[in-house]
């Protein structure tokens, strides 16, 4: 495996220096879409934000009608998300509906996605 894929595969289980750079780069390459998904969200506190990533346990531990986020900068059918889907181990792309529907699956109510507007970056909002 080249440096190139490698350093690609960081983004699935960081390790060592190498992950630490990966983590960085991330954090920052991430930072307008998380600010844009963020912006989907109606004035909230960020003590009152939790970053955790299995839907049906989100679904669990909220309090009725409490919303759940899910923000991605690719809508599972961009030509550069694909790429990325191939090249990196384990790696599933999304597309919001698949995403409201697993939603629905694990009790949530009222979703809806959202599309930028020049971007391939959706969000989706559920209620518990």
């Amino acid at each position: 495996m080249g440096l190139f894929l490698k350093c690609i595969n960081q983004t699935r289980k960081p390790e060592g220096t190498l992950g630490k750079l990966m983590l960085k780069g991330m954090n920052f390459g991430h930072a307008k879409t998380a600010d844009w998904g963020m912006g989907q969200l109606e004035a909230a506190a960020p003590e009152r934000i939790a970053e955790i990533g299995c839907v049906a346990e989100v679904c669990r531990i909220l309090k009725p009608g409490g919303c759940f986020l899910v923000v991605n900068e690719s809508d599972g059918q961009d030509e550069a998300g694909k790429k990325f889907e191939k090249m990196i181990d384990g790696m599933k792309l999304y597309t919001a509906e698949e995403i409201g529907e697993a939603m629905k699956s694990a009790g949530f109510t009222k979703v809806k996605t959202v599309h930028h507007g020049s971007q391939p970056w959706i969000a989706v909002l559920a209620e518990k």
